[in-house]
């Protein structure tokens, strides 16, 4: 029996990376990145719509983007507003307010 929950285990791993592969392979992944941060600036970025874009649920997308990046998508889209408001307070340019 503990043979065949390995087995079974094995080939589930097997295929969530080939579904990883075939998601970052046919660029799809690349497309959600570069709109993600093209976009994270100018509002609002959905997990649907980016699920839309690999043609996955959103439920799946989730789970792929974390195991891609290491962090949920919204995580991520945080972790770029941190960094650029961090840039812009760096800069001197503007005030925590601005930048707000």
């Amino acid at each position: 029996m503990s043979l065949l929950y390995n087995i079974l285990y094995f080939l589930n791993c097997q295929k969530t990376e080939s579904i990883i592969d075939s998601i970052t392979h046919d660029g799809k992944m690349n497309t959600v990145m570069d709109y993600i941060h093209t976009n994270y600036r100018s509002g609002e970025i959905s997990v649907s719509q980016l699920a839309d874009m690999c043609a996955v649920s959103e439920t799946y997308f989730r789970k792929l983007f974390k195991k891609i990046h290491g962090v949920s998508p919204q995580q991520y889209i945080i972790n770029l507003k941190l960094e650029f408001a961090s840039h812009l307070l760096g800069s001197n340019l503007y005030t925590v307010s601005e930048v707000s």
